[in-house]
């Protein structure tokens, strides 16, 4: 497991992938937020663009933090 933030993103009416398959990402990644999208399929991004961008884009808000450059710092 990996314990850092993670986005799973899950189509709930995939023909090929079960949605349960979404929660069990949390077996790699236990603190993922899932979210199960209602009116998407196997593609989100082309099903239902606009809940995936709200859904990374919130995400990114909530998680991307300035990193300081390594390097400038003197730390490999």
């Amino acid at each position: 497991p990996l314990d850092r933030p993670a986005l799973v993103l899950w189509g709930r009416h995939d023909p090929y992938l079960r949605v349960s398959h979404a929660e069990r990402q949390r077996e790699a990644f236990p603190r993922a937020e899932v979210r199960v999208l209602e009116r998407s399929g196997h593609w989100p991004f082309a099903d239902d663009p606009a809940a995936v961008a709200e859904a990374v884009t919130g995400f990114l808000a909530r998680h991307a933090v300035a990193q300081p450059d390594r390097r400038a710092v003197g730390v490999a």
